[in-house]
């Protein structure tokens, strides 16, 4: 995702754009839902002067939890027409709701811009499933484990249990007979 940080024309006054299309500040930016340790994604926000005159920028900064500045970009002065590029990561090793902040300071009159940053990261589905049973009735006969009409576990008597077997995740129709 590309997001433009434009300064429009006049006397020096940041705005935000994402995808071409302005966005009220302080902005906001989702970089959406991921599953744990997937790749992280990275977001490239364009700053950009179309202003008459250069901007004096004094800091960039990313801060909060599960995102990351990846590139190291220039303070000072940006020229009329000059772009700066701020590459963030939104991290993907840990699993919950994540928020951070951009912010953007320079001398323009509206300094210092902020874009709030969120990110989900959920964790991954199981591959598989562990299923045991264990026959806890003393006045009952011996039983048979069935599991969507197959039998999974025979002859169990009172006080056995059974060894953990690894069946796929789901739904399973469980029967005792």
């Amino acid at each position: 995702a590309t997001v433009d940080v434009v300064v429009p024309p006049g006397p020096g006054v940041v705005a935000i754009e994402i995808d071409g299309n302005p966005i009220s500040l302080p902005g906001n930016f989702d970089f959406g839902t991921f599953v744990q340790n997937d790749s992280p994604l990275s977001a490239t926000f364009t700053i950009r002067n179309t202003g008459e005159s250069a901007i004096e920028f004094e800091s960039i900064e990313v801060s909060g939890t599960g995102f990351t500045q990846t590139n190291v970009v220039e303070t000072g002065p940006l020229a009329p027409g000059a772009t700066r590029n701020v590459v963030i990561q939104a991290e993907t090793n840990a699993v919950g709701e994540f928020s951070g902040v951009l912010q953007i300071a320079s001398d323009a009159e509206n300094s210092p811009v902020t874009v709030a940053l969120t990110s989900t990261v959920e964790a991954p589905a199981p591959t598989t499933a562990s299923l045991r049973a264990t026959h806890l009735s003393p006045d009952a006969p011996s039983v048979d484990v069935l599991a969507n009409n197959e039998t999974i576990f025979n002859a169990l008597t009172f006080p056995s249990g059974t060894v953990t077997i690894e069946v796929d995740p789901g739904s399973y129709d469980v029967a005792i007979i």
